[in-house]
């Protein structure tokens, strides 16, 4: 029993072992199920920076090319650009899975080069992808920056607005046809911007060869892809077809333009001769067939383009050292064979204005060429001559000077203007001995940079603006442009308006002290200064106790603004203060006047009457005696009255006869006995 028992053990633990294993193989392949996606075969695998074209254009694929590798129309092959310019642009994948496109076959290439296609892409350094496993068919696109993401949309804005400048002043006139457009916007290419040598760059190639628009249009400086980029993407902007030509052998790319229907080619790099001077632009690579263009030097049997059409191959621009500029609706060039400034309207030439065009070697000798060059900056137009920089007036055909070069440098050599540019309110002035310049001496060593005006600059027309923060008198505010004539806007710092003071001048009182207020107009603020001192009050003074000979009086003045009382001493009558008049003099019965008159530098001229007692009568006595039969009596007479009066009266004396006889009485007649008086 205890045998069986153990072999029926042993059966039971491998039962154990096998039911184990078969749950775990069980679990195992649930688990396979869940994590594998449905149809295996359908593993997408990413593939990273497979392809990488190195910003060169010209080892890309023509449109032509990629319409016929990946079997579409060119309406299709746009739609995919800008899918793919999409996917740049939005830091995105790119799904391409509609498409059906192989990977690894020139198809494939054809599809990653449609990143590369479009300029204003140029910081894309390579592409990554996925395929599906089963199907190799690519499925995403990934591309790849050369920078940060948000350091490539800085450039890109940079290069947007650099374009749109070009494109509105260009694009505004729409009256302007193709070959108009293409000739202006190829000279303003070749005369304000340079083809980039390292030891004259003043900035020098940080990324990689200055491939780009970019670099063109931004740092001012590119080799030929540059130019050809820019040139394609203003032209298509401004709405003429225009795309590449290149050629490996030349290792070099230019554009081919399309004109009435017509195509031409135009090599913007080998029209803007190196070593370069300021403004110097040739016109002998625009608008040529394929054997015109042979004739220039382009000599290679593998060119991606041939254009046949001759028409411009002999056109009179070929000789042209000047650029075309536009000013005011009109184009305007000078004839550097004949040294005169002429307009160009609707394919007629009219000569407006001869040049002074005689340049002097310092050998002596002078040059048989004009050398004069035209520029805009879109409000102005000018020109330069030997020694000078004149701004010429389509209106009146006239000129006048705004600047000019003065006959020798500091060593004594006499230099002539060779060269001229305009840009952002400056003049780039090439002055040197010869109408050339080399590697050994460049044009920065021998540039004048005159700054002509101040204020903003550009070939935008900003008319409209608007505050986005109106600046106060102590905070900055925030302005935005807009162009009159396109979307483009800028937005700059306003300074702090600074107060704007009016002034009140508030004269002192006998009350308070005079000072001046300074008041804002906009904020309001306000400060104080230039306090003055309190005048003296103003009193109307009265006498209120007349002084008198021996006793001081008494000045009461009350101020006429404050009401405030002052009471003032008035010296005695005796003293020498006063200036005394008679008003009314005083009579032996009247008191009489007199005014006194006081003179204080402070209290002004104080006057006041004072009353002259009456004299009284002056008698003098005249006695009358009595006599025999009056009284006696004194009368007294006022001497200057002359009032009298009498007293002192004495009694008559009464007569004192004596008698005499006067007559003898006679016999019949009595005598007569007189009697008189002694007295009377």
């Amino acid at each position: 029993m205890a045998f069986l028992w153990f072999d029926f053990g042993r059966f039971i633990m491998k039962l154990r072992r096998i039911l184990s294993l078969v749950v775990a193989i069980a679990i195992v392949l649930s688990l396979f199920t869940m994590v594998l996606p449905a149809g295996a075969a359908d593993e997408e695998i990413f593939v990273e920076c497979r392809e990488t074209r190195d910003r060169t254009i010209y080892n890309i694929y023509s449109d032509e090319e990629m319409m016929q590798l990946l079997k579409v129309d060119y309406e299709t092959l746009e739609r995919m650009s800008a899918e793919a310019y999409k996917a740049v642009m939005t830091n995105q994948n790119w799904d391409v899975s509609s498409y059906g496109v192989l990977r690894n076959s020139d198809a494939a290439k054809a599809l990653f080069d449609l990143l590369y296609r479009n300029p204003e892409c140029f910081f894309v350094r390579s592409v990554s992808y996925s395929y599906n496993a089963t199907s190799n068919k690519i499925t995403k696109v990934v591309p790849t920056y050369s920078f940060s993401y948000d350091e490539c949309m800085k450039m890109h804005a940079e290069f947007i607005a650099a374009a749109q400048e070009i494109i509105c002043y260009f694009g505004r006139d729409k009256s302007l046809t193709d070959l108009e457009l293409a000739l202006l916007v190829h000279d303003y290419l070749v005369s304000n911007y340079e083809y980039y040598y390292d030891d004259i760059a003043v900035e020098k190639d940080t990324w990689g060869g200055r491939y780009t628009g970019y670099d063109l249009l931004v740092k001012g400086m590119a080799v030929c892809q540059g130019y050809a980029s820019a040139y394609a993407y203003l032209m298509k902007e401004l709405g003429v077809t225009c795309g590449y030509c290149r050629s490996s052998q030349l290792n070099h790319i230019w554009n081919i333009i399309e004109i009435d229907g017509v195509e031409y080619q135009v090599d913007l790099t080998w029209d803007d001769p190196t070593y370069d001077r300021s403004g110097y632009t040739k016109h002998t690579n625009f608008l040529r067939s394929t054997d015109g263009m042979t004739a220039t030097g382009h000599k290679a049997d593998d060119m991606t383009g041939s254009t046949s059409d001759t028409k411009y191959d002999s056109a009179f621009w070929q000789s042209m050292d000047s650029p075309f500029c536009y000013y005011k609706g009109m184009i305007y060039y000078i004839d550097n064979t004949k040294g005169v400034l002429c307009s160009w309207d609707d394919g007629v030439t009219t000569e407006l204005f001869p040049l002074e065009c005689v340049w002097s070697s310092s050998a002596g000798y002078n040059y048989p060429l004009c050398y004069s060059y035209l520029a805009t900056d879109g409000e102005s137009l000018f020109f330069s001559v030997p020694k000078r920089i004149l701004k010429y007036d389509p209106e009146t055909n006239t000129t006048e000077p705004v600047y000019t070069y003065t006959d020798a440098d500091d060593a004594g050599r006499h230099y002539s203007i060779f060269g001229f540019s305009v840009s952002n309110n400056k003049f780039y002035i090439d002055v040197y001995s010869i109408p050339y310049y080399s590697s050994v001496t460049t044009k920065k060593e021998n540039q004048i940079v005159y700054t002509y005006r101040e204020g903003d600059s550009g070939l935008h027309s900003y008319t409209d603006i608007t505050y986005t923060k109106v600046p106060s008198c102590t905070a900055s505010g925030e302005r935005t442009y807009k162009c009159e004539f396109c979307d483009a806007a800028k937005t700059e710092t306003v300074a702090p308006l600074g107060h704007d003071y009016t002034v009140r001048v508030v004269a002192p009182t006998c009350a308070t002290q005079g000072y001046t207020v300074h008041t804002c107009a906009r904020c309001f603020d306000s400060y104080t200064d230039n306090y003055t001192d309190k005048t003296e009050h103003s009193c109307n003074y009265e006498v209120t106790k007349v002084p008198t000979a021996s006793t001081a009086g008494e000045l009461t003045g009350i101020c006429s603004e404050c009401a405030a009382v002052t009471e003032i001493v008035l010296p005695r009558l005796s003293t020498t203060d006063y200036t005394v008049a008679s008003v009314k003099g005083a009579d032996c019965t009247n008191a009489g006047q007199d005014c006194y008159t006081w003179k204080n530098g402070i209290y002004g001229t104080i006057s006041f009457m004072v009353e002259v007692p009456a004299l009284g009568h002056n008698y003098t006595a005249k006695e009358t005696v009595p006599t025999c039969t009056e009284s006696g009596y004194t009368t007294y007479t006022c001497t200057r009255c002359f009032d009298s009066y009498k007293d002192l009266n004495t009694d008559p004396t009464g007569h004192n006869y004596t008698s005499r006889v006067t007559l003898e009485p006679t016999c019949t007649t009595n005598g007569v006995n007189t009697y008189t008086c002694a007295n009377c």
